[in-house]
């Protein structure tokens, strides 16, 4: 299931979802790729974007 899937599953895909204008944008920027290796998310230096803004 896709993210895009999961916010129309719960009817705010109007808002989340996918990166487009007017949407909310709530990611992380890796080095590495958290699917194959979970770890990745406890990089120290890694940005977290929030609303399309970026908190660390």
């Amino acid at each position: 299931m896709t993210f895009l899937e999961s916010a129309e599953l719960l009817k705010v895909d109007q808002d989340y979802g996918s990166l487009e204008v007017g949407k909310y944008a709530d990611f992380l920027v890796l080095k590495n790729d958290p699917l194959k290796d979970v770890s990745a998310v406890e990089q120290a230096d890694k940005q977290v974007y929030q609303h399309g803004k970026r908190k660390y």
